[in-house]
């Protein structure tokens, strides 16, 4: 009698679990997650926010063949096959890790990978594979291969555009190819589903060669495979790698927000901060901000007119504080966010030099502003020795 009452209760949870599973799949899909940056006053920092799920979902029969057949060739090859673990994988991939004594190589399918992107840490953990593996199960019970597969592809992530995560194949076909998802070529279809495994590695549009390798690759997958013929595979790895990205959204104070996402991955951990939805507040002024890049931009432009050529484009950084808080109102890292990433403002290593001046003319007249001594700006001091409290 106790088995049976306990075989009940586990059947009660299995479609509890499969009831919740559809119904957060669904609320994703329609209600997906996105972090954003903003004033204590609620102004946005970025207009469509510096990190953002695809808001351009594609129905299965929107999305090229190519592309679907790339991503079953690259990412899991008995995808039609399995019921959402595959056990050779999984069995070879525990053997490497028990050799390497490392997760060194993984073996989840399209379904573990669209649980854990739903549901789960990105944290590599024995426990997390358990739950991964349970959820696939109910995935694949719940949603057929065909809803799957579409969820997976609107989903996965492509790398970033600027301040924003690329998520979804709509969105990476626009941004790496500048076209629609069902109009993408053989070629582009392997290029993408080669840059999923490793999105920080294949993403940067400046590493060409490993993105070309990485392309053949998944090419030569499918050549095997026998989902493209020897024509279509020698047409394909033949062909150059073009790639005509979209220009990056402009946002406001870039370099702030890229700054505080960074600080935030180090915490946080950077997928839990790309999926989470979290909302910031910050104590930048918008018009101080304006006011402040227009500084920088003005500034390099008369130096440039009257200095030498230096070789290299002259750069400048400049942080705002409000003098009653010390709250900062305004970050410019260069002269140039599309040009260069680079945060001079906090990452650049050089002398003061008469930077610091102001705070050593502040420490001698604060005195006389506490009433304690009578020196002014036009007060002529002795260049013999002098102390002056602090």
């Amino acid at each position: 009698a106790l088995g049976r009452w306990l075989l009940l209760a586990l059947a009660g949870v299995l479609v509890l679990q499969l009831f919740f599973i559809g119904h957060i799949a669904l609320m994703a899909v329609v209600n997906p997650q996105s972090t954003t940056f903003e004033r204590s006053e609620a102004w946005r920092l970025a207009q469509d926010g510096p990190l953002r799920w695809s808001q351009h979902w594609r129905d299965y029969d929107q999305i090229a063949d190519t592309l679907k057949r790339a991503v079953i060739a690259s990412e899991d090859t008995r995808f039609y096959s399995h019921v959402g673990i595959d056990f050779l994988a999984t069995g070879r991939a525990f053997m490497t890790n028990l050799k390497e004594r490392r997760f060194a190589q993984g073996g989840s399918t399209i379904t573990q990978q669209l649980a854990k992107n739903f549901f789960l840490s990105p944290k590599k953990t024995l426990w997390r594979k358990v739950r991964e593996a349970e959820l696939a199960l109910l995935l694949e019970l719940r949603f057929s291969k065909r809803q799957i597969l579409e969820m997976y592809l609107n989903k996965i992530y492509f790398g970033q555009e600027g301040l924003r995560g690329i998520y979804g194949i709509e969105e990476a076909a626009g941004f790496y190819f500048s076209k629609p998802a069902r109009d993408l070529s053989l070629e582009e279809s392997a290029l993408l589903a080669g840059i999923i495994r490793s999105p920080r590695r294949y993403a940067y549009l400046r590493n060409h060669r490993a993105l070309q390798e990485r392309r053949d690759a998944v090419l030569a997958r499918m050549h095997v495979l026998k989902m493209i013929g020897e024509e279509e595979f020698r047409r394909a790895t033949n062909a150059p790698l073009r790639i005509r990205p979209r220009r990056a959204p402009l946002h406001v104070a870039p370099y702030l927000v890229d700054y505080l996402q960074r600080i935030t991955a180090e915490e946080f951990g950077g997928e839990k901060l790309y999926r989470m939805g979290f909302r910031y507040h910050t104590t930048i002024d918008p018009i101080q901000q304006t006011a402040a890049e227009e500084a920088v931009a003005r500034g390099i432009e008369e130096i440039e007119k009257a200095a030498l050529h230096a070789g290299e484009p002259l750069q400048a950084a400049l942080v705002a504080v409000d003098p009653v808080s010390g709250a900062m109102t305004a970050m410019v890292g260069g002269r140039s966010y599309e040009q260069t990433q680079f945060n001079r403002a906090v990452d650049a290593h050089r002398q003061p030099g008469s930077a610091f001046k102001p705070f050593v003319l502040l420490a001698a007249l604060s005195p006389s502003a506490q009433g304690k001594a009578d020196r002014t700006l036009s007060t002529m001091v002795s260049g013999g020795p002098v102390s002056v409290p602090t």
